[in-house]
């Protein structure tokens, strides 16, 4: 669980670096629908369960509620646990994953290209309304802790 934290952290830092934005406005609209597409690249073959996790962690839930939820899954479900363990394992090459799947949005939109709290809000805000991106706005509103 503890890697699966770290992972997490890596990919908020993705999100979050502190460099100025361009003298560009950004088309925050647009930008949601590439960060909602990027997300669902790298996290897209993740098992529910596993995906479901970022979004109980970025409401708040802890880690070992987290954990006993899976576990309850699992006792449940112990067919599972293999395409758990696969999921959790293949976030350790997350950062590869980003590089690989989104590696244009960094091209696109530079290192930060919500360099402001108004853009963020923006952002977070389209991301919310799209259910399919609720995966990118849970690793979104993360990022922002």
């Amino acid at each position: 669980m503890k890697k699966i934290i770290l992972t997490s952290a890596l990919l908020l830092c993705f999100l979050s670096v502190g460099v100025a934005q361009s003298k560009k406005k950004l088309n925050t609209k647009r930008f949601a629908s590439d960060l909602c597409e990027c997300m669902n690249k790298v996290f897209g073959n993740l098992h529910p369960v596993v995906r479901e996790m970022f979004v109980d962690m970025s409401n708040g839930i802890s880690e070992s509620e987290v954990q006993k939820k899976i576990e309850n899954h699992l006792l449940k479900n112990p067919k599972d646990q293999e395409a758990i363990d696969k999921s959790i394992a293949a976030l350790d090459n997350v950062d590869k994953q980003l590089d690989e799947k989104c590696g244009d949005m960094k091209k696109k939109y530079g290192e930060d290209p919500m360099g402001n709290e108004q853009d963020k809000a923006k952002v977070f805000e389209q991301l919310q309304k799209n259910q399919k991106c609720a995966l990118a706005a849970a690793i979104m509103k993360m990022a922002d802790k």
